[in-house]
């Protein structure tokens, strides 16, 4: 497991966590694989809390899909621009669905909030802070 990568990655899923439900972000002085662990269990509880759905399917993301040293979700840029880090801009998604939907966008060449909207009507945000940049995500 690379720890570097694996802080960067769980520290995106805390922003995200904190910015989409309005919580003070997560932080720990603790270094290496023990930062990984408590930031792991942060989010957990945060799943356990807030039951986030996969953006693409709808059903619920579960504990079980960020682990210590894996998860099964991602972070999705709705408008695929992954210079805009807005909270209205990023939703987790299952990383199956994420691949999912971006191979039927490009077979169809239609963009992947085009083919969600279809799927699953207009996309309501329920956060006020919507167009609020995420500092840390991505390449924002």
């Amino acid at each position: 497991m690379d720890i570097t990568n694996r802080n960067r990655r769980l520290r995106e899923f805390n922003l995200w966590f904190a910015y989409k439900y309005g919580l003070r972000p997560f932080s720990t002085n603790i270094l290496g694989v023990q930062k990984i662990i408590e930031q792991t269990l942060h989010i957990q509880a945060l799943i356990k809390t807030h039951k986030p759905v996969c953006y693409w399917c709808r059903k619920a993301i579960l504990t079980t899909d960020i682990t210590v040293d894996t998860d099964e979700v991602t972070l999705h840029h709705i408008d695929e621009n992954r210079d805009h880090n807005t909270v209205d801009n990023l939703d987790i998604c299952h990383k199956t669905c994420h691949q999912h939907m971006h191979k039927t966008s490009q077979m169809n060449t239609i963009p992947t909030a085009v083919l969600w909207s279809l799927a699953h009507g207009k996309f309501e945000s329920f956060n006020a802070n919507v167009s609020t940049e995420i500092p840390g995500i991505g390449r924002g």
